[in-house]
């Protein structure tokens, strides 16, 4: 009898597992040949929201430092501006120009996790190529102290690489603002911000970024890979509180719904075909042009969010690498 009873549990479970595979494999299909990954079987759909939060405290506990792709140096400072604390990382090519055009790079991570480390290869390169400094802020997270915390740590970052620009080698008037994912969405927001307060960046390139807090579910393969409409409530609720949606919002806190965009800083955007943010990205960059902003968005066909970090080397990555830096040049040389 029990062994019946394991067999038949056995047989079902089989069963599951293969109908959800052969769903997981439909949705593949979606996907671009070269980004697609064993990654993308693993549905996150099935990861309960409440459990996101505690997940990524122990997730933020591990080093995810990783290797320069090229030789840069490499300083950490501390400080205060403008009654906020900031802690950046700073990245400069040895053949760097003084004072040199900066990159201010905010790191993704869902507000959730994620480290300026994280991202030194890919900051390092971009550095190298530009001849530019690129200048990281450590952000406490959002299940460390919610909105606006974040954005303050960034923001004076911000004000410090200007303020004090010629003594550390920055050219004040070429200093961009950069970031993927949440990361972008604090871009944005940084970017507003410093239109608003006086002291406006030159260029922002936006990375998929997490703009806006009411991002529904989508139909089909869009939004079913990495990062899916469960995890972004999550994220969204740990960032802006449970009640984000029925209460009114404080200024920045999802800079993708700001009415005016009048005046801010010429813009490059990108995001995947198959991205949650897909929409949001598009109807922000259409905002823009209709602002009269000189903005730029790509759409990278079957691609899905955060495809870059899973498929680094496939040729859409590197594309859109090339592409994101061209972008920071010619914003940077104005």
């Amino acid at each position: 009898m029990r062994r019946g009873v394991f067999a038949a549990a056995g047989i079902a479970a089989g069963v599951a597992t293969g109908w959800w595979g052969y769903k997981r494999h439909r949705l593949t299909r979606a996907v671009a040949p070269e980004l697609r990954s064993p990654f993308l079987y693993l549905d996150s759909a099935f990861i309960p929201g409440c459990v996101v939060a505690p997940l990524s405290v122990l997730i933020r506990s591990v080093n995810l430092a990783r290797a320069m792709r090229q030789p840069v140096e490499v300083k950490e400072i501390a400080g205060e501006c403008e009654g906020h604390d900031f802690h950046v990382r700073i990245l400069r090519p040895p053949a760097a120009q003084v004072p040199a055009p900066a990159v201010l790079w905010m790191h993704g991570g869902g507000h959730l996790i994620g480290s300026p480390a994280f991202y030194d290869p890919q900051n390092s390169e971009l550095a190298a190529t530009l001849g530019a400094v690129v200048i990281s802020p450590y952000y406490p997270k959002s299940t460390q102290a919610l909105f606006p915390a974040g954005l303050n740590a960034c923001y004076a970052a911000l004000r410090w690489a200007q303020e004090p620009a010629e003594e550390m080698g920055f050219y004040k008037q070429r200093i961009a603002i950069a970031g993927d994912s949440a990361g972008g969405g604090l871009a944005a927001a940084v970017t507003q911000r410093a239109f608003d307060e006086g002291h406006p960046v030159c260029f922002q390139a936006l990375i998929y970024p997490m703009l806006d807090n009411r991002t529904p579910d989508k139909e089909g393969a869009v939004g079913k890979f990495m990062w899916t409409a469960p995890f972004n409530r999550a994220a969204w609720s740990s960032y802006l509180g449970k009640n984000h949606r029925s209460e009114g919002l404080k200024r920045y806190a999802a800079p993708g719904r700001r009415e005016d965009l009048q005046g801010l800083p010429p813009t490059w955007l990108v995001v995947g075909e198959l991205d949650l943010f897909h929409d949001e990205v598009v109807d922000y960059a259409r905002r823009l042009r209709g602002a009269g902003v000189d903005t730029t968005v790509e759409v990278i066909p079957g691609a899905y969010h955060i495809f870059d970090q899973i498929r680094p080397a496939a040729g859409a990555s590197r594309k859109m690498f090339r592409h994101f830096a061209e972008a920071l040049r010619t914003g940077l040389e104005g």
